[in-house]
């Protein structure tokens, strides 16, 4: 986990009474495109805007028109609801 959090250009934690409740890991250039490979609420704070605010508060260090990438499980429906779309993966060799 170190050299995953290392190697991360981005990183955005909530926390609640010295908690943490809430991560965003992603990698960006800061102008073109911003993958967000890691994005994890606390069960418990799960339903109250966390993961939301940590998608707004990693738009707010990155030029408007930058393109925002949100890989996660198919079941993770709730990001629709922030504008992101569902893509087609290619299948791995």
């Amino acid at each position: 986990m170190e050299l995953m959090l290392k190697n991360a250009n981005i990183k955005v934690s909530a926390w609640h009474n010295g908690k943490l409740v809430g991560f965003l890991r992603a990698f960006t250039d800061f102008c073109f495109d911003c993958y967000i490979n890691d994005i994890a609420v606390d069960p418990e704070y799960q339903g109250m805007g966390i993961g939301k605010r940590l998608i707004e508060h990693l738009k707010s260090q990155l030029e408007k028109d930058t393109l925002m990438f949100l890989i996660s499980a198919p079941e993770s429906k709730s990001f629709y609801k922030l504008n992101f779309r569902s893509l087609k993966l290619a299948n791995k060799p």
